[in-house]
């Protein structure tokens, strides 16, 4: 499908503003990964978040620490093997 295509289906469905924004993570084929602070703030999943909280970070870092201080709480879950 085409990128545009894809947002023009996705857009029906968005809200005027979010509230939570949930981010599921599992190891990427592609090899960025949301959390790694050396990563490009321009990696989609990164990108598309920082865009619904209206920051423009110029680093993953600075754009992770805004993440965690602007949504009050900070979920993980670990699990053992």
């Amino acid at each position: 499908m085409v990128r545009e295509k894809y947002f023009s289906l996705r857009r029906d469905f968005e809200p005027p503003s979010v509230r939570l924004a949930i981010v599921a993570e599992s190891p990427p084929a592609s090899g960025k990964y949301f959390y790694d602070p050396e990563g490009r703030v321009s990696e989609p999943l990164f990108a598309a978040l920082m865009s619904q909280l209206c920051f423009a970070p110029t680093s993953k870092k600075s754009g992770l620490l805004e993440f965690q201080k602007r949504a009050g709480s900070w979920w993980t879950r670990r699990t053992s093997r």
